[in-house]
């Protein structure tokens, strides 16, 4: 036990074992060879008829306990040179393969440090009186077949540990392709939904404060478009952290932010220039930017949509204005427009939303109305490394 804790100390980050399927067929033949090999000499005498049943049942429990049996045999390999009369199967191939099976389950430099311990042995059996006449001959012979061993088993993990690499980082591609359709489609729902709803809306109020002789329809209107938008918002809420979780941000994904935001701007203005509205964004990213966390992004995008939304909501259609600046210190989004006389109510997405969002990660949120009546906005979202997140 002393001695496998060890082996378990010196084992890889992520320790295995070949596949059932390859063990059974490893031990078949490893005793397969040990049965022609008891045929052709059999062993006489009790010590080596029971270190021969011991081998052979050693090499048949190696399928279902590879790393304590193939200890047990370097141990009854030990045995049978010292003890043995000279006579049963040979425990030269089993050790081999019980060196090759430890090499697999354990590091590069465990399996060196269990190679130089088997040489080693080797020498003492070597100086040992014993009945296999293990020579200086035999120790010679005996190393290169030790090294093949170990690197055969070593061979094997490390390409089984090159297709699991393999694997992990093809799913991480196919999360993050998953993340990012998840994340644009949230935000093309959230954009051509709410902002037909709330336009809807806004013509259903006007007509209820003009009297209308369809008051009453024009009341159910309003709060079945109310609650769309409501139901709107949960359903965006879901998709976005959802696409939240599934991946982290790397060095790579700067363009892709970069055109995230891009794509963002162009169809929230295509959008709401189909509505009537005239204005224009602009995004400006420096040399070196900040890097950005995909929750910090998918904050940046989500509030965004919200504010072209508002101006739907909130604003004239005489003028508006959205500038995202992306540089050393972070996002920064500022808004102008001028405010309408009919407004809609707040949803789920709304402005005190991404406040509490914002300052959560010690970001700056600024609203502000000018004497002209020109409403404004300014929100600087900084990167994960400037400070230490609030506790919301």
């Amino acid at each position: 036990m002393a001695f496998t804790t060890w082996l378990n100390l010196g084992k890889a980050p992520t320790p295995s074992t070949p596949p059932l399927k390859v063990r059974i067929a490893l031990s078949s033949a490893f005793s397969s060879l040990l049965i022609i090999q008891w045929a052709y000499n059999p062993p006489s005498g009790g010590i080596a008829l029971a270190l021969s049943l011991m081998q052979g049942t050693l090499l048949a429990s190696t399928s279902i306990l590879p790393l304590s049996s193939s200890v047990a045999l370097i141990v009854i390999d030990g045995l049978t040179t010292v003890c043995s009369n000279g006579t049963g199967p040979t425990s030269t191939f089993s050790v081999l393969y019980a060196l090759g099976l430890l090499s697999y389950m354990t590091s590069d430099r465990m399996a060196a440090m269990l190679t130089i311990t088997m040489i080693l042995l080797q020498v003492v059996y070597t100086g040992l009186p014993n009945g296999w006449n293990v020579d200086l001959f035999v120790f010679v012979s005996f190393i290169p077949f030790s090294v093949m061993a170990s690197l055969v088993g070593r061979s094997l993990r490390w390409r089984e540990d090159g297709f699991l690499r393999q694997m992990k980082l093809a799913q991480a591609e196919d999360n993050l392709r998953q993340a990012e359709f998840t994340a644009h489609a949230a935000q093309r729902m959230h954009d051509a939904v709410t902002g037909e709803l709330s336009l809807i809306a806004r013509m259903a109020q006007h007509h209820i404060r003009a009297g209308s002789n369809d008051i009453d329809d024009w009341r159910q209107i309003n709060e079945s478009v109310l609650n769309a938008l409501d139901n709107t918002h949960k359903v965006v809420d879901s998709l976005n952290e959802w696409g939240q979780g599934v991946h982290g941000t790397t060095s790579s994904e700067m363009e892709t932010f970069a055109n995230r935001l891009h794509r963002v701007l162009d169809d929230n203005d295509r959008r709401i220039n189909r509505l009537g509205f005239e204005g224009r964004s602009t995004l400006n990213i420096d040399d070196g930017p900040a890097p950005m966390s995909e929750e910090r992004m998918t904050l940046c995008t989500g509030f965004i949509g919200e504010l072209y939304a508002n101006i739907i909501r909130h604003a004239k259609r005489e003028s508006y204005e959205v500038s995202v600046v992306w540089n050393d210190s972070g996002i920064e989004i500022t808004t102008s427009n001028a405010l309408s006389d009919e407004e809609l109510p707040q949803h789920g997405q709304g402005m005190k939303y991404y406040r509490r969002e914002i300052e959560r990660i010690s970001g700056t949120f600024v609203t502000g109305q000018l004497n002209d009546g020109t409403w404004y906005s300014f929100a600087a979202i900084p990167p994960q490394s400037r400070g230490r997140d609030q506790q919301s």
